[in-house]
């Protein structure tokens, strides 16, 4: 029997006492206490939820990146489902991970823009996130490494109970996985959601990328892969060589990760989710709405519900992610998500419910009001300026064609 473990009584004191705290601008962490105990429940999954960014969409092995190895990664493949047509709603950090946790689409949830630059349009305390759903069913809840959706994330704000990496831009990089396994560790007789957000194939401050220790790759083995359209220079290969040094750095972590939750027991029923949050940061890749701009890998692995070695070629948008997380945990999603649960999807039970896909971009760091719609046979970009353009109301692009090869209107 689920019992609950607060009262109307203790809510309320609760609730006054974290006003006093915070003000009026405070979150409201009382919330976390009108939990349910799952902790006898064994059909509850726990929930990792990993992201890569600025990772392109073909560029770990099991997606077809012959450069590299990306064994931990792949690992999770093929233990579960692979997901070849899966987008983010917006090719930009802030938007992106704010439509993740939210399951909205950005021009919904307010956050159009990358929230460092346009601090008005960072998500607000007040809005419910992931997280704090499933940290009101009794879940503990942490997050690790990049958030970028407001520019600060004080304990207890958001639906995190815990914060395992530093609150500044600085302190986001994750070098190993011992915070992570701690906090697994501590919580292995819980329900936990740990959010993992890496930043390896993120460039640094400088627009450069630096080798990670330990993980070399040659420049002279690169092939530039054809769907970023860039030309084959040593220089572009140099730079890939260090951008894959990085992920692989990451692929490691990840491993050890992955290792920590076989060790403990936990792999059978933890529900691991991977995905990239927007394209590899090349031109006219991050930034776009095109499929090497909005595309991203996105793998799903939960053994006991989840057969593996599995590949689905329907459309899917990263809003989706959301209620199938929610769906999985048995928690309704609320009534504003703009998502669809795709956990029949995953489990081979039922095909994309998408027939179109959209996509949209405001702001990254300045204004490029973008918009695509998707479908499985062609790309559409209406022409919001349609006085730069001479082809027209809206491009249209065959999938799989050359990208900036713009077709006669359908």
């Amino acid at each position: 029997m689920q019992q609950e473990t607060c009262t109307r009584k203790s809510f309320l004191k609760k609730t006054i006492t974290t006003a006093g705290t915070l003000g009026a601008f405070g979150s409201f962490p009382a919330l976390a206490g009108c939990s349910r105990d799952f902790s006898s429940d064994p059909e509850k999954p726990n929930v990792i939820l990993i992201t890569a960014d600025d990772l392109g969409w073909k560029d770990t092995s099991c997606y077809g990146n012959k450069n590299i190895s990306t064994p931990n990664i792949d690992g999770i493949a093929r233990q579960g489902v692979k997901f070849t047509n899966a987008f983010v709603v917006s090719s930009s950090c802030s938007p992106s991970r704010a439509s993740l946790i939210t399951g909205q689409y950005p021009h919904t949830n307010g956050v159009t823009g990358l929230t460092h630059v346009y601090k008005t349009r960072a998500l607000s305390p007040f809005h419910r996130t992931l997280p704090d759903i499933l940290n009101a069913q009794g879940y503990n809840t942490a997050i690790q490494g990049k958030w970028h959706v407001s520019p600060y994330l004080p304990v207890g704000w958001y639906g995190y109970n815990e914060r395992l990496s530093g609150i500044l831009p600085g302190e986001w990089h994750i070098h190993d996985a011992k915070k992570s396994i701690d906090f697994i560790k501590r919580n292995r007789r819980n329900r936990f959601y740990l959010e993992i957000n890496f930043m390896q194939t993120h460039r640094e401050d400088s627009g450069e990328f630096n080798y990670a220790p330990g993980f070399p790759v040659d420049p002279e083995s690169i092939r530039v892969p054809e769907y970023m359209t860039l030309p084959d220079w040593i220089e572009i290969r140099r730079d890939l060589s260090k951008y894959y040094s990085q992920l692989l750095h990451m692929d490691a972590i990840i491993g050890d990760i992955l290792k920590a939750l076989d060790e403990m027991g936990l792999a059978e029923n933890t529900l691991v989710v991977f995905l990239g949050d927007n394209g590899p940061p090349y031109p006219g890749n991050k930034m776009t709405l095109y499929d090497r701009g909005a595309g991203v890998p996105l793998i799903m692995r939960w053994p006991k519900r989840i057969a593996g070695n599995r590949a689905e070629a329907g459309l899917v948008n990263s809003i989706d992610i959301m209620p199938t997380i929610l769906e999985a945990c048995g928690v309704p999603s609320p009534k504003d998500t703009q998502g669809t649960s795709i956990l029949t999807v995953a489990e081979g039970r039922g095909s994309s419910p998408h027939e179109a896909i959209f996509l949209e971009m405001t702001n990254h760091v300045f204004y490029i009001p973008t918009r695509a719609v998707r479908t499985s046979e062609v790309e559409i970009h209406p022409q919001l300026f349609r006085h730069h353009f001479r082809a027209g109301p809206e491009q249209t692009y065959g999938v799989g064609a050359p990208a900036l090869r713009a077709e006669e209107p359908a």
